[in-house]
This record gives C-alpha cells, sequence and structure tokens, in this order.
C-alpha cells in the first residue's frame, strides 16, 4: 500500500512524525509537507509566484519534500511528483493537525483543505487532528489511524466497519464532484480513557472574530490613519496604514448543538469521525425551488 502523508503545520511537526511512524507499518508512506507554519490556508494554492520544492531526508518515509507553498500545493506536489516516479498512492492522510477542526473549523483548515484536494484527485483521504494545539497525547490518534488502514483492508478488529469505510474511502467514491473524505478528530486524553468512536455531523461551532492591535517592528501600538497616496502603483497605494493587527476572537458553541455533532462527541471523550464530500450543492433547496421556478422565457 502507498500512503501518502501531508500536513499544514509543517515538514517539522511533531504530530507529522506521529504519523509517519504509525503508518510505516502498513505500507510505504511518502511526505509533502510545507517547509513551515500553513494553518489556515484552506483550499488555497499558490498563483503567480513560483514555489520550491525539496527533497527531504525524513525518517520512516521511502521519499519526502519540503514546499514553500500551501498544504492543498503539498498535496499535489505529492500526488504529481510521487507519481512520476510510477508510484499510485492508495489513502492520503493530512494530520496529525495540532489543534482539532470542529464543525466550522473545517472551512478554513489547511489540514482539511488538502484532504479535499486528495479526494478530488480520485484518492481516498484522511482528515486528522488531535484537540490541543500543544498535545502531549498521541496514543488514540495513531491507533485510530492504524484501525483506519486495517478497516480499509478488510481486517477485523477496526474501530469502525469495512463496509462503511469502503463506501468513504474508495476510488470511486473520489471523483470530481463530491469526492468523499473523512474528517477525524481526537480527543486530548490517553488512549485508555478515550470513551469510544461516534459518527458525527459538523457542528455549529463558531467564533467572534476581531482583529486587534499588535505591537509593530519597534514595539509600539500603531495608530496610524489610513491615508491614499497619489500614486496608481497596486500595492503602494496607501502612504500609511493602520496596524498591524493580529486576528483573535472567542469560541461561540451553540447551546443547541445536536448530539449527533462532532463537537459534542470530542467534548464528552469520544473520537469523532464525520465523513464528508466536497459537494456543497444544497439538493432540498433545488427541489423546493424546482417546484416553484418559472422558465426564463416566462419572465419576458
Amino acid at each position: 500500500m502507498n500512503i501518502l502523508v501531508v500536513n499544514d503545520d509543517g515538514i517539522n511537526s511533531r504530530g507529522l512524525r506521529e504519523l509517519v511512524e504509525t503508518l510505516t507499518c502498513k505500507g510505504d508512506v511518502y511526505v509533502a509537507a510545507p517547509d513551515g507554519e500553513r494553518s489556515g490556508f484552506s483550499r488555497s494554492i499558490t498563483l503567480g509566484r513560483k514555489i520550491h520544492v525539496k527533497p527531504r531526508e525524513y525518517r520512516g518515509a521511502n521519499g519526502a519534500y519540503a514546499v514553500d507553498g500551501t498544504p492543498v500545493d503539498c498535496a499535489k506536489v505529492g500526488i504529481q511528483f510521487f507519481g512520476e516516479a510510477g508510484i499510485e498512492f492508495d489513502i492520503v492522510y493530512s494530520g496529525i493537525n495540532l489543534g482539532s477542526n470542529l464543525g466550522r473549523d473545517t472551512n478554513y483548515s489547511g489540514t482539511v483543505g488538502a484532504a479535499i484536494e486528495a479526494a478530488l484527485s480520485g484518492i481516498p483521504a484522511v482528515a486528522l487532528s488531535v484537540d490541543s494545539h500543544n498535545p502531549e497525547y498521541y496514543g488514540a490518534a495513531r491507533r485510530i489511524a492504524s484501525e483506519i488502514l486495517d478497516s480499509t483492508s478488510g481486517k477485523d478488529g477496526g474501530c469502525i466497519s469495512s463496509e462503511m469505510l469502503g463506501l468513504t474511502l474508495s476510488k470511486d467514491s473520489g471523483h470530481a464532484y463530491g469526492g468523499r473524505y473523512l474528517n477525524i478528530n481526537v480527543p486530548h486524553l490517553p488512549a485508555e480513557d478515550i470513551k469510544g468512536v461516534r459518527i458525527t455531523t459538523f457542528g455549529g461551532r463558531h467564533y467572534a472574530d476581531s482583529f486587534r492591535e499588535a505591537a509593530g517592528n519597534d514595539g509600539r501600538e500603531s495608530r496610524v490613519v489610513l491615508q491614499k497616496a497619489d500614486t496608481e502603483d497596486v500595492g503602494t497605494g496607501w502612504e500609511s496604514c493602520r496596524g498591524p493587527y493580529l486576528l483573535d476572537g472567542e469560541t461561540v458553541v451553540h447551546d443547541s448543538e445536536k448530539e449527533t455533532s462532532d463537537i459534542v462527541a470530542v467534548a464528552r471523550g469520544y473520537i469523532s469521525i464525520t465523513p464528508a464530500r466536497y459537494d456543497e450543492t444544497d439538493y432540498d433547496l433545488i427541489r423546493t425551488i424546482t417546484k416553484t421556478a418559472v422558465s426564463f422565457s416566462d419572465t419576458k
């Protein structure tokens, strides 16, 4: 089995090392990861700028690249460059991310973005995160990563049925429209304290975001008023600006959060597995609109 591992925390992240160490006994592992932190890059790609791809020695991996691009760039690079060497991937893992990717987090997550890219490329994909930005416990995340592969191989004893995974993580499920993937979040607990596994939906957690002023290079707060300069040059049209700023905010979780949500599962000590797909079409609304819609010719 050929396994590609990507992430958004960077090639030197401990989460990546833990995942590669786990998967080396399951197949041939290859790595394509950012050369530094790229959290929050979602599904962005690099356009209009050259990216550099540097081969790296990586313990446990048959090959590795450090990429000065986004997590999605890394997925693309790994699939293409290793593919040119005749390597066809059976599955792509993105992680282990330092910090959960629950609910609306997935819209911003580079970890999830890279998994979606793999799914859209026709490769089964798993995004794996642990609920801590400075985790001490990786055991449960490593175990679930291993058992997912066991289940996809039809082996008994996995945490999830091989039939269910066959429907989600199959080559046929990763077609260009609505490629499927698994979003897995693990509570930050010792493996023996994990209560079990739940199949979940995306929850409604969101953030009350705000930009707060941060110290500039000289250590002072900046409160400069924005003024337009007499120039038409793009990118230099402001003679002064406000800032610098840092994005900050508070997590908001609705009291009415569904029992089936990933947020509730992780908060209660369960591993959350959310089967997902890229197709965001609102089919229910389409059916409703279709019943009442008028044709274009009727509007003339």
